[in-house]
């Protein structure tokens, strides 16, 4: 039996306001996530929400999905502005 080791390490939060909701972009497709996409803990202080990361996707927060293209063609672009900087 082969045991394998999860490391989870923190990447950074995320903090929607009310009516804002979380998008992925993956595979040329913006979905919008639902509670699948989170694992849901308790404790003292109350309900935690931790979104379960997958590779090769990107998240944003907007208000629709249009605002989501929108962010992510904008993350888009600059990276490409970026890469030809280094060049």
């Amino acid at each position: 039996m082969i045991e394998t080791y999860k490391e989870n390490s923190f990447l950074g939060s995320m903090h929607p306001k009310p009516g804002q909701s979380v998008f992925k972009y993956q595979d040329r497709k913006v979905q919008k996530l639902t509670d699948k996409d989170y694992e849901i803990t308790f404790d003292i202080t109350g309900k935690k929400k931790k979104l379960i990361i997958q590779k090769g996707c990107m998240y944003v927060i907007a208000l629709n999905e249009n605002n989501a293209k929108r962010k992510f063609a904008k993350m888009f672009l600059n990276q490409l502005k970026y890469a030809k900087a280094s060049v």
